[in-house]
């Protein structure tokens, strides 16, 4: 695919995301009926924001993150009616920035487990995304215990970084796993 086509396949993307984002924003809203009053009163949402995956996150000319994710969480402060106040999060923060309070509540990228059920609350997904191992074409890899002794990467705190642990891969870096 060319250029235009790369543009136009990601017009029609976004698109389709923003149909995703109204969903999303009329969800929260839904959501957080018990605590809208107290979002209004307070008169600002506190958003925790992946950063660090562009074009979902960039980081402008100012230093201020930018890009889909903050145009969701605008969306969801404007759905509101209060100020928006962003809070960039990782893999590894963001579910703590959650529990603590530190943030009302979360757009990042978070895969929806029964584990995760038994502590947050999810509204309806705002984008689909397929995960896939990537390696050089010679190296042959049918099951996970072809990449024994390999690195694999996966970012820290992630449903993926959970998942290939129990594969009896372990830690030995920020994000490279070994086994």
């Amino acid at each position: 695919m060319g250029g235009t086509g790369m543009i136009r396949d990601y017009a029609r993307r976004t698109a389709v995301s923003f149909g995703l984002a109204t969903m999303l924003v009329l969800s929260i809203t839904a959501s957080f009926a018990q605590t809208t009053a107290d979002l209004a009163k307070k008169g600002t949402v506190t958003i925790g924001v992946l950063t660090g995956i562009p074009p979902y996150d960039t980081v402008d000319a100012s230093g201020n993150t930018d890009g889909f994710l903050v145009d969701l969480a605008r969306e969801a402060a404007k759905a509101l009616e209060v100020k928006l106040e962003v809070v960039p999060v990782n893999n590894a923060s963001r579910a703590a920035a959650l529990e603590s309070g530190r943030v009302d509540f979360l757009i990042a990228h978070m895969t929806a487990t029964p584990q995760r059920a038994k502590t947050f609350l999810m509204t309806n997904p705002y984008g689909a995304y397929e995960m896939r191992f990537v390696a050089a074409k010679d190296m042959k890899l049918t099951t996970l215990d072809d990449l024994k002794g390999k690195r694999v990467s996966v970012p820290k705190g992630s449903t993926q970084d959970v998942a290939i642990s129990g594969y009896g891969y372990r830690r030995t870096g920020s994000r490279s796993l070994r086994r």
